[in-house]
């Protein structure tokens, strides 16, 4: 839980102790703390005004960040990030992790999306499962200490400590709310174009505004557009996977599929197989090299 004053300072709380009402403040020397709820009998006591102070970082900027970055950025590395659900995916068994995930895609006032990926279980059957029943409505998700994966492109991934608060009272979600109103059709057009026959997941960009070949080099790092060409294999093509850490995402070159130990998480695993390979592509305008990987390989 995350506590708030009138100053708007915050503070991390875990509660452990449920029938004393007894909680752990995290940067306080005191073991336990007793809370009582306010007396509201007093009708002339003014309650706490809606929070303002809000710190978050962009898709923009976590996009830019991840293509500068050479190796995986989940290390170390954590954002709070204001976003609006567009789809919920009811949640998978991952068999290989024998663990369940629960996907979500998020976008911002700048069209640009991400999935998100719920690991733990708890976030799984309380936040998972309204967002399963709300997502049609387009609900606001503030995600606290988020992490970032290159595991299947660019996206975000719950850690043990994350928290994530649907529809939260802060100024900025009206905002966000008013976009929403503005541009329903158009994100009601992506929830179609973005989703298989089959319910699965499809990587598509929000507007359909194609680009050509020989403007691909012109666009922004980090920026999601559309081309439409001609798709072939290289001649030279040799292999169409690479062996990556099924915890991480690492990728690990070696010629053979084999245990290793993961340095990000502590545990010894088998490497896991995931397709990658590059095409050819050309239009009327030019050609281009590409890669493909994930589930759209």
């Amino acid at each position: 839980m995350i506590f708030q004053d009138e100053q708007e300072d915050q503070i991390k709380a875990i509660i452990y102790d449920t029938k004393n009402r007894c909680i752990r403040l995290s940067g306080l020397s005191t073991k336990k703390t007793i809370i009582d709820p306010i007396n509201k009998d007093n009708p002339d006591e003014e309650e706490f005004p809606p929070p303002t102070k809000l710190t978050v970082t962009s898709f923009r900027h976590i996009k830019d960040q991840a293509s500068r970055s050479i190796k995986n950025p989940t290390k170390n590395v954590e954002h709070n990030v204001l976003a609006i659900v567009v789809k919920c995916f009811p949640p998978r068994y991952v068999a290989s992790l024998q663990k369940r995930l629960q996907e979500l895609i998020i976008i911002d006032t700048r069209k640009q999306t991400f999935t998100n990926t719920i690991w733990e279980e708890g976030i799984i059957e309380d936040e998972g499962k309204k967002l399963l029943g709300q997502f049609q409505e387009y609900p606001i998700i503030l995600a606290r200490r988020i992490g970032v994966s290159k595991y299947n492109g660019t996206s975000f991934t719950t850690r043990f400590n994350t928290i994530i608060q649907i529809n939260p009272p802060y100024q900025q979600c009206l905002q966000l709310r008013k976009w929403i109103v503005e541009n329903q059709e158009m994100l009601a057009s992506f929830i179609v174009r973005s989703t298989s026959t089959s319910g699965s997941l499809i990587s598509v960009p929000v507007d359909e505004e194609i680009v050509p070949i020989a403007n691909v080099q012109s666009q922004q790092d980090g920026h999601t557009f559309f081309i439409e060409a001609k798709i072939s294999l290289p001649s030279d093509l040799k292999c169409f996977y690479v062996l990556i850490c099924p915890n991480c995402g690492q990728e690990v070159r070696s010629p053979v599929r084999r245990e290793i130990h993961c340095m990000n998480y502590n545990q010894q695993n088998m490497l896991t197989p995931k397709c990658r390979f590059d095409v050819n592509l050309q239009d009327t305008s030019g050609s281009i090299f590409g890669m493909v990987m994930g589930k759209e390989g």
